[in-house]
């Protein structure tokens, strides 16, 4: 009977050392997981030298667009929007400003921009609406007024303009005290002060 005691004894002291061993190995196992945790959280990240991107955009907790930095038929363009609608644009050769949101139609389409800079038609300020654009621009270092269509067409120049003469191949600058009225193919209908 005392063999079987002990042998008892035995078994309950076995047991109790693997479930103390297993409850150890369940802790120790928890401890290392956290200690990778902690390691890997505090670690420094490497950070790129160069990141690349064709757009970047900064947008609200909405998701709304606020700013936009893209490269746009080959030129850097930084486009800031407004929550009212308002919009700005900054390209290397020229600053865009747009309108306001009650100057925007049914579509939020621009009724009315404005744009100062320089680009191919030349230096000066742009103000263009639904029906066309008011332009005062520098033509030879020279003011000009000029009035464009909605197709793009120069149709009123007031001041220095350029003349081309198709049939010659040459240009004519005109004075600064001129005012020149163009069909819609850019043909002179009107002159003053002629020659």
């Amino acid at each position: 009977m005392n063999t079987t005691r002990r042998t008892a004894d035995l078994i309950a002291r076995i047991d109790q050392l693997e479930r103390r061993q297993a409850r150890l190995a369940k802790l120790v196992g928890v401890a290392l997981l956290v200690l990778l945790v902690a390691a890997s959280a505090s670690a420094p990240r490497a950070q790129p030298s160069v990141l690349e991107a064709t757009e970047f955009r900064l947008v609200d907790q909405k998701g709304e667009m606020l700013a936009r930095l893209a490269a746009d038929l080959g030129d850097p363009q930084l486009v800031l929007m407004s929550p009212s609608g308002a919009m700005a644009s900054v390209t290397p050769r020229l600053l865009s400003i747009s309108s306001i949101s009650p100057l925007r139609d049914e579509n939020r389409t621009a009724l009315f921009s404005m744009r100062v800079g320089s680009d191919s038609v030349g230096s000066g300020i742009r103000i263009a609406g639904a029906h066309g654009e008011l332009r005062f621009v520098s033509v030879n270092g020279a003011p000009t007024l000029e009035l464009v269509d909605s197709a793009g067409h120069l149709r009123v120049a007031v001041g220095r303009t350029r003349l081309s003469r198709p049939a010659t191949g040459s240009t004519e600058i005109t004075s600064e005290a001129s005012i020149t009225l163009f069909d819609a193919h850019g043909n002179v209908i009107w002159r003053a002060p002629l020659g």
